[in-house]
Parts: C-alpha cells; sequence; structure tokens
C-alpha cells in the first residue's frame, strides 16, 4: 500500500513539475521584454537520479532550453551512470545530496555528515 501511494504522489509530482516546466519559457520570454522586471529562477531537483523521472524532466528543460541543478544521492549514482552523464553533457549543475538518503544517520555527527559527502563525491570521481 505504502508503495502504490508512493508511485501515486511521485506520478503526480511529476505532472506538475513537467507542467511548471513547459509554461517556464513564456514566463522567460516576457520577462526578456521588459528587462527592468527580470528576475532569476534557479531550479534544483533532489533525490534522483531516477531513470524514468529524471530523464523526463531532462527532455522538458532541452526542449525549452532551461538548465538546473540536480542534487544527487550516491548509492543512486552507480547504477544510473547514463542518467548522470546525461545530466553533466546537457549543461546541467550537479550537486551533493548525500550517499545513503539515511537523515538520522548523516546528521547524528558532524563526522557523519562529511563521511557521506565524501562517498557522494567519490561517486562522481568514479563516473
Amino acid at each position: 500500500m505504502k508503495n502504490k501511494v508512493l508511485s501515486i504522489l511521485s506520478f503526480l509530482l511529476t505532472g506538475i513539475i513537467l507542467y511548471t516546466l513547459s509554461n517556464l519559457q513564456a514566463t522567460y520570454r516576457a520577462a526578456i521584454d521588459d528587462s527592468s522586471k527580470v528576475k532569476t529562477v534557479y531550479l534544483t531537483f533532489d533525490d534522483g537520479p531516477s531513470y524514468k523521472i529524471t530523464n523526463q524532466i531532462l527532455d522538458v528543460l532541452k526542449q525549452k532550453e532551461v538548465k538546473a541543478t540536480f542534487f544527487l544521492i550516491g548509492n543512486k549514482v552507480e547504477e544510473r551512470k547514463e542518467v548522470v552523464k546525461r545530466i553533466y553533457y546537457e549543461g546541467h549543475s550537479i550537486g551533493l545530496h548525500s550517499y545513503t538518503h539515511k537523515m538520522k544517520q548523516i546528521y547524528k555527527s558532524e563526522d557523519n555528515f562529511i563521511e557521506e559527502m565524501k562517498k557522494q563525491k567519490m561517486q562522481y570521481i568514479m563516473l
């Protein structure tokens, strides 16, 4: 039951993200017309990568010529190298999120936090 609810929520969230991205270009173009009202938006995505959702987001970003930052979970990087490489080669930024995403363990101590980030960084170096 829990997995079904998570799948439904993930599907809905993806739809919202894709809808928002599809409308972003029109807003951006309107802002360019009146340069005194230009504002910067930083688009970030956390807790990936996933094959299906991340690739769908990348497709829309590419179509709309928009860049984003992806904060990835280290233990997912190895098995999804192609998605991570696509993020990088299409000009997006990649940020450190954590290696395990086990928040109670990560924030237990400063040393645990640093170790998570070091493990995460090593995943990118090994790609």
